[in-house]
């Protein structure tokens, strides 16, 4: 029983909200959890609140979120994790060493005033988070007490810390906190300082005449990762099928818990501890096992939830022993693979190729990051379609994420990158807007709506947007021709220093561009064009409406342009 008066809810920004919904309960399993006391709806809010801790991911100098930043101890700390874990790409870097310097915060270094603005956190706070035993049998918990062992023993301001309490708040720090993107700006709206005040006097005052030539460039001031330790939030279980969702709110620096389907009284809340987004082993990209050994590698536990104890939708392959057109299947909760046809147990071709499953996946989330990357897209652009059409999606089977996440990035290239880069003509002349409208079409029906939408429908809208938007975009421009009135022209007085002795001259005026003529939609473009335009009209936004039913800037920006998008194609399927 969830009891205001035994528990601290000073975090908690709806607190008579968060009371009525919502029981802490101790399940089987799961442990202590959050459950609901009564049957809730798609776009309540369950939980709205502020982080108890929050701190760069990576910062690059000495702020209110990273008040005992140095670069030189920021270095050392980094190589302590890269020696141990013995990778120079270590997924635990800036991890650990970000948590190692917010731990200062919480147990500042004797002899040292507490940072001004520094919010205050005690160890008390810090009991209501779960943690693994420090003698777990577990690399990650073994990386981290060796880890700190170093921290403590050789760099001064972690002389007067225990390894074990500094492990501690590690491993609690791995198992509870979220990452999010916060926005510096917000942080400047709130009055609250991304470089100390001291420097920023000295540059203003001190040392203001070496900057009178060259100004001191100002922070960037655009969204950086931070991490978000939350109380209550942290007390909801994982699923890879939730049945909540989180949004992060920059303006109030607060985290939103909303329902997105129906829930029953007495159900177990849940959200999802992976990324929402398509990172590999999020809940979009990758398969059971990518999702369990993600869980397991940071979260520590193996997931159990309803998505995973199934059958694999995401990690479908043509099974080896009966005819190419079979499935075979992995079952999370048996943990074999099983063809549905002729029932054999052997473990498909794709995952034991050289350049199979593992080759395929890492490739396809690399090149979407690096498209993502503006530094770094001119480097794939002009090799992206034969990689992807000759040597990668014909090995690829048609039932594996791969082979429609591919599609997606193709149809963003066809789409989007491909005329941006080498102009609409050559575009026009490839046909490439009708490949990409299939490609598209694949990407989002086939893989997005048929394969996910059921389990995670708000993070399917999200990631769609990789390649709705070039559609919307590309069905846009392909419907229209931009009209314009020209301008009467305006005969103007010339002055007497005028070269010319004309005593008066015409000056042109920008044209005025009116609303567009639309055009009728090309025929080769309709079959994909309304299949994807009744995914996203009918079966989509409903469920979006329904939870955000005061939707967040970008969601709303976002079903505006579907919106006029559709009438679009109303109007031009009219003509």
């Amino acid at each position: 029983m969830l009891d205001a008066a035994k528990y601290n809810l000073s975090t908690v920004v709806n607190q008579n909200q968060f009371l009525d919904a919502v029981d802490l309960e101790v399940r089987s399993i799961v442990g202590r959890t959050l459950v609901a006391k009564r049957a809730l709806v798609p776009g309540e809010s369950v939980l709205v609140e502020q982080p108890l801790l929050q701190y760069f991911l990576q910062p690059s100098c000495r702020s209110s979120l990273s008040p005992y930043y140095t670069k030189a101890m920021w270095k050392q700390l980094n190589k302590y994790v890269v020696e141990l874990d013995q990778d120079q790409s270590s997924p635990f870097v800036p991890g650990l060493p970000a948590a190692t310097l917010a731990y200062l915060q919480i147990d500042p270094p004797p002899l040292r005033q507490r940072i001004k603005r520094t919010p205050s956190v005690d160890h008390a706070d810090l009991d209501f988070f779960y943690y693994p035993n420090l003698d777990m049998d577990h690399p990650t918990v073994q990386l981290i007490v060796g880890y700190c062992r170093n921290v403590t023993c050789e760099i001064a301001l972690f002389q007067h810390v225990e390894a074990e309490q500094l492990a501690t708040f590690l491993l609690k720090i791995y198992g509870n906190a979220h990452t999010v993107a916060l926005d510096r700006q917000s942080l400047a709206r709130k009055g609250c300082a991304t470089t100390h005040s001291a420097k920023k006097h000295r540059r203003s005052t001190t040392y203001a005449d070496r900057y009178q030539s060259a100004p001191w460039p100002p922070s960037p001031l655009g969204p950086r990762p931070s991490i978000a330790l939350m109380t209550w939030g942290s007390k909801f279980t994982h699923s890879c099928s939730p049945n909540l969702l989180l949004h992060f709110d920059n303006a109030s620096n607060t985290m939103t818990f909303t329902v997105t389907r129906p829930v029953t009284a007495g159900e177990v809340l849940t959200f999802s501890y992976l990324p929402e987004n398509d990172d590999l082993g999020g809940l979009i990209c990758g398969t059971t096992r990518d999702r369990r050994r993600k869980l397991n590698q940071f979260k520590f536990f193996d997931c159990g939830c309803d998505r995973c104890n199934a059958k694999d939708i995401n990690g479908r392959c043509n099974c080896s022993t009966c005819d190419s057109d079979a499935v075979t299947s992995f079952n999370g909760l048996s943990g074999a693979w099983q063809c549905d046809r002729c029932g054999s147990t052997e473990l498909p071709e794709f995952l034991l190729l050289d350049k199979g499953e593992a080759y395929a996946s890492s490739m396809v989330t690399a090149l979407a990051t690096k498209l993502r990357d503006p530094d770094q897209a001119g480097e794939v652009v002009t090799m992206i379609e034969p990689y992807l059409m000759e040597d990668l999606i014909p090995t690829l089977p048609r039932t594996h994420w791969t082979f429609g996440y591919a599609q997606g990035l193709l149809a963003w290239y066809h789409l989007d990158l491909l005329p941006s880069t080498f102009g609409t003509g050559l575009a026009s002349q490839l046909n490439a807007t009708s490949s990409g409208l299939r490609e598209a079409s694949v990407f989002l029906n086939d893989y997005l709506h048929d394969a996910l939408w059921s389990s995670n429908p708000l993070p399917v809208f999200m990631a769609s947007w990789m390649v709705l938007s070039p559609v919307i975009q590309a069905v846009t421009r392909g419907t229209e021709e931009k009209q314009y009135r020209v301008q009467e022209k305006v005969l103007r007085q010339r002055s007497d220093s005028d070269d010319s002795s004309s005593d008066e001259d015409e000056a042109p005026e920008a044209p005025e561009l009116l609303a567009p003529l639309v055009l009728p939609m090309p025929e080769e473009w309709q079959k994909d064009v309304l299949a994807i335009h009744h995914t996203v009209m009918n079966l989509w936004l409903p469920t979006v409406n329904a939870v955000f039913q005061q939707p967040p800037a970008l969601i709303a920006d976002r079903i505006r342009q579907i919106q006029q998008w559709s009438l679009r194609i109303q109007e031009s399927m009219a003509l």
